[in-house]
């Protein structure tokens, strides 16, 4: 989230990373202003009768860019079509991509933007759509079980703030419900099995599971409500074990890296 995208050119500790785009000097055609990047996604898609490996970027205050990574001369390109001409319409904080309908989702300051080409976008929550209050979107996740449930982490300012919670889609972005009234999150990831069940990481009170029971009903549970809130309060990343769904790692603002374990 620094504003740069650094590629491994296979020396260390010299030149370990290597700048591959910048937007403080338009390095690879990144417009000169004041950014970071926050969402990165690597996707293959079909153009042209040709499969093409693209890596995307969505930027706060820049919206959305891609670049051809199979073109060594190639420069980033305005992605954005239909991103609305406002300031939080390009604050974008993540971006993932549900398989195989090819289907992107983006979370920005304003609601979450849909895409079939990465290209062309259009707003699906936040005001003057079905679901106006879907907005100040953090964290994306896509259900590897069933590619069209997406979850969403709602977190409108860094303080407790009505509506915030954890959001699921079971429609590719048609239709939204809230599952969890969470404070302040960041963050979601899916805990793969049979039972629906997720992670997540607030800003405020640490890491929580949300889980569906068998009549229908979201179990929430405040894993860390027993440790030193001044470690794992603030979780800015959440990744669970896809090989071990009882696995999971959280890194916090203080700058460590925590392992879980669930029971």
């Amino acid at each position: 989230k620094g504003g740069v995208i650094m590629r491994y050119p296979g020396k260390y500790p010299q030149g370990f990373f290597n700048i591959f785009g910048a937007h403080r000097n338009s390095e690879r055609g990144l417009p000169s202003t004041t950014s970071y990047a926050n969402g990165l996604l690597i996707v293959k898609q079909q153009e042209n009768g040709k499969t093409v490996k693209y890596l995307y970027v969505a930027a706060h205050n820049l919206g959305i860019w891609r670049i051809n990574l199979d073109d060594p001369n190639a420069k980033f390109q305005d992605s954005g079509k239909g991103l609305e001409n406002t300031p939080e319409s390009h604050a974008f904080s993540d971006m993932v991509i549900s398989q195989p309908s090819g289907t992107f989702f983006a979370g920005s300051f304003d609601g979450i933007y849909r895409s079939t080409d990465g290209k062309n976008w259009q707003r699906i929550t936040g005001a003057k759509t079905a679901a106006p209050n879907i907005d100040g979107i953090i964290g994306l996740s896509v259900d590897p079980n069933n590619p069209k449930r997406i979850y969403a982490s709602r977190m409108k300012t860094y303080r407790e703030t009505p509506g915030d919670g954890i959001y699921c889609s079971e429609d590719l972005g048609n239709t939204w419900t809230q599952l969890a009234n969470i404070v302040m999150p960041y963050c979601v990831a899916v805990i793969p099995g049979k039972t629906q069940s997720i992670l997540t990481g607030s800003q405020a009170l640490g890491v929580y599971r949300i889980t569906k029971s068998v009549t229908g009903k979201w179990k929430v549970e405040h894993l860390t409500a027993d440790y030193p809130q001044h470690r794992v309060s603030r979780v800015w990343g959440i990744t669970v074990d896809p090989h071990n769904p009882k696995h999971f790692f959280i890194a916090t603002h203080g700058n460590f890296i925590y392992e879980g374990k669930l029971k």
